[in-house]
């Protein structure tokens, strides 16, 4: 702290009196403060980040601190409605809901209606065709073996890492 009371002792001097040599005094000093500030600085955060290398909470929250990542307020404070300021918080949602609620509506009233149907949009496919390609015992096998290994099931009920143990055995 006695680093920055110096600084800004030395940056008063060199406003109250402009001589050449209190400015040349406070940017040295200004430079080398900074210097020091943006090393100890930069030791801590790589002293934080490995000491949190496997809590990847702490890492973002670090990482946040870094990006100086402030939620800025979002907040609507006034609308103008009909030539109005509104700024009453329930003519303000009763103002929003109208729009949201109206939006879909209104966009449709601004296409032309078209006599097509969802199915017109669609490929036409062929009914009445089926294939089967043969398969053979070591293709079944490594299927499993290609799937992402993780513990949880699959859509089929059956644990990934089981399935691959058990592939094993056909072998």
């Amino acid at each position: 702290m006695y680093l920055v009371y110096k600084k800004s002792k030395l940056y008063l001097k060199s406003i109250k009196h402009p001589t050449e040599a209190n400015i040349i005094t406070y940017r040295k000093y200004r430079n080398n403060f900074m210097t020091l500030k943006n090393n100890v600085e930069r030791q801590y955060y790589e002293r934080e980040f490995a000491k949190n290398l496997q809590n990847s909470k702490n890492t973002w929250r670090l990482v946040k601190s870094l990006l100086n990542a402030k939620c800025a307020s979002d907040a609507i404070d006034a609308l103008k409605l009909d030539g109005r300021i509104v700024t009453d918080p329930a003519q303000l949602a009763h103002a929003f809901n109208g729009f949201f609620t109206g939006i879909g509506r209104t966009l449709a009233q601004t296409y032309p209606i078209d006599k097509k149907t969802v199915y017109d949009f669609l490929c036409h496919t062929i009914s009445k065709s089926f294939v089967l390609v043969p398969t053979n015992l070591h293709e079944i096998v490594d299927i499993p073996n290609s799937a992402k290994s993780t513990r949880s099931e699959g859509p089929d009920g059956i644990d990934q890492m089981i399935a691959k143990k058990s592939m094993v055995r056909l072998r």
